[in-house]
């Protein structure tokens, strides 16, 4: 991992300038940054930056309940399910939304 270019002081001013009218080209150039890096500071800070998901699958799915629960069990350690409780919130989630398709008159086959 590469070193910092900047101080958390620099942090604070950049996203001070950040705020006037001044262009991030010019900020960059007086830090010695590129001005995609003050973007992301102005923007995220420099701590947090924002994580990009390249080539993955929007259909990716977990291969059992158990797999989905230990993920959310993972995420949310203080709110622990079981698989049973997550595929009736699975269940729930489907009534609620064919319940909503069929009051906008929309079917399954509209869809697909």
């Amino acid at each position: 991992m590469q070193p910092r270019k900047l101080t958390a002081r620099q942090v604070n001013e950049i996203q001070d300038l950040g705020k006037t009218s001044m262009k991030k080209v010019d900020i960059a150039k007086q830090y010695g940054v590129s001005p995609q890096l003050v973007s992301t500071v102005i923007r995220y800070g420099y701590e947090t930056r924002p994580t990009i998901y390249r080539n993955m699958s929007t259909t990716a799915e977990p291969d059992s309940w158990e797999t989905l629960a230990k993920a959310l069990n993972a995420k949310y350690p203080d709110e622990p399910v079981t698989a049973a409780q997550v595929r009736q919130m699975h269940d729930i989630a489907l009534k609620k939304i064919a319940a909503a398709w069929a009051k906008q008159g929309i079917t399954k086959e509209d869809l697909f």
